[in-house]
């Protein structure tokens, strides 16, 4: 597993700044490359839709305003997916397959052009990933810390980029081919409220942005 992390974080570094930033990636640079204050009152009136990847981005930006610099935040979220990926396969099926998934995902060329760019892509991906890791130990053998650290995760996703929505949202639907009864005792669609409910800001501000 730390060998298919260390592939993905290599590929990722690998040509980083071979292309000049595009259009969406440069509407990601005038976002952040402000004070706090005046980032706090762009992502209030025009950008709810990655709220937390702009949040991760401005650090990154206040160090080196590069190319390289502003698409870090993305390799090394790609990076941290693959544990991820991992956990979750091997929760489900066993180790080996969850190995093989973590090494096709550290290959995967569509993840790896949005890990060399500079939005929320990728930040959503790894939480959305992290977020079936912890539903998956929820369901199999539920401890405290793994529902409440599914709900979280799920909506720090969504506020990571809007598109996560989809991801929680299959993740949901999929509770539903469970044995009703165990449907019953996970309240699953109580917990799918609550992130609902907590991930609200990043649901609504696009819609009247």
């Amino acid at each position: 597993m730390a060998a298919c992390t260390a592939l993905a974080l290599a590929l990722g570094f690998v040509h980083l700044t071979r292309r000049s930033l595009w259009q969406d990636e440069g509407f990601t640079w005038s976002t952040v490359d402000r004070s706090l204050p005046a980032l706090f009152s762009v992502l209030a009136r025009h950008e709810g839709f990655q709220i937390l990847h702009s949040l991760v981005e401005w650090p990154a930006n206040r160090i080196s305003s590069t190319v390289g610099a502003l698409r870090t935040p993305s390799v090394l979220a790609f990076g941290a997916a693959v544990p991820a990926v991992w956990l979750a396969g091997r929760r489900l099926f066993d180790e080996r397959t969850g190995l093989l998934a973590a090494l096709l995902f550290a290959l995967n060329g569509f993840a790896l052009q949005y890990a060399q760019e500079a939005r929320g892509y990728m930040l959503a991906t790894m939480l959305c990933t992290y977020a079936a890791a912890l539903l998956t130990q929820h369901v199999l053998a539920p401890r405290r810390w793994s529902r409440v650290g599914w709900i979280v995760v799920s909506a720090l996703a969504i506020y990571a980029h809007g598109f996560a929505v989809f991801g929680i949202a299959s993740q949901l639907a999929a509770l539903w081919f469970l044995p009703a009864d165990r449907r019953r005792e996970l309240h699953w669609v109580r917990d799918g409220a609550l992130i609902a409910l907590l991930a609200t800001p990043a649901i609504v501000a696009p819609v009247f942005q």
